[in-house]
């Protein structure tokens, strides 16, 4: 409703008619579009919610709501402001197709058509949906054995033999060899004295 408009604002109404495509829960929200100014001087600021302003009568069978703002609030709209209100109704879609939708708006009795709004919902794929590809599985590598690595050993080297080994049981048969031939030679030399 433009501002200065020569007239009191009596009625504002919106019929509607939802879809049977979709399920409506009395759940709505009205917000102003414009800058509202008050008989009193107050202002409600655009953006404001205005639901609590608004009543609704939902007829389920006929699949029909009814918004009307209370003539209360009406009442206190100044002739000099401008009035617009944007309402929004929350619905639950419950098959794919097409849904249209138009309301009705009645203001002091003047019945005005919204544009149409359409909603496609697509129809789910008839296809399954794809498995998520797994991972090609690794081959299991056997846990690793620790090994000790060779060390190569270096020879020892070895010493010429000098003839400074302990040859203890060679000694003793030097000796019993000496003490042998003594004995011969002093058993001859005997012999010959006598």
């Amino acid at each position: 409703m433009p501002a200065k408009r020569g007239q009191s604002i009596d009625k504002i109404e919106v019929k509607d008619t939802y879809s049977p495509l979709v399920e409506y829960n009395g759940v709505h929200k009205w917000i102003a579009n414009t800058d509202i100014l008050l008989k009193d001087s107050t202002k409600i600021a655009k953006g404001t919610d205005l639901t609590q302003y608004v009543n609704q009568n939902i007829d389920h069978k006929a699949r029909t709501v009814v918004y009307s703002f209370s003539n209360d609030f009406l009442s206190k709209i100044s002739d000099d402001s401008e009035f617009q209100a944007i309402g929004y109704m929350q619905v639950k879609q419950l098959d794919y197709g097409t849904v249209e939708n138009t309301f009705t708006e009645i203001v002091n009795d003047v019945e005005r058509d919204s544009n149409t709004v359409t909603v496609v919902t697509p129809e789910k794929p008839q296809t399954p949906p794809e498995k998520p590809q797994t991972p090609p599985e690794k081959p299991q590598t056997p846990p690793a054995t620790p090994t000790t690595p060779v060390v190569p050993t270096t020879p020892q080297t070895e010493l010429p033999a000098t003839g400074e080994t302990d040859h203890t049981g060679a000694a003793v048969l030097g000796l019993a060899m000496v003490a042998s031939a003594m004995s011969i030679l002093g058993f001859k030399k005997r012999k010959e004295e006598e």
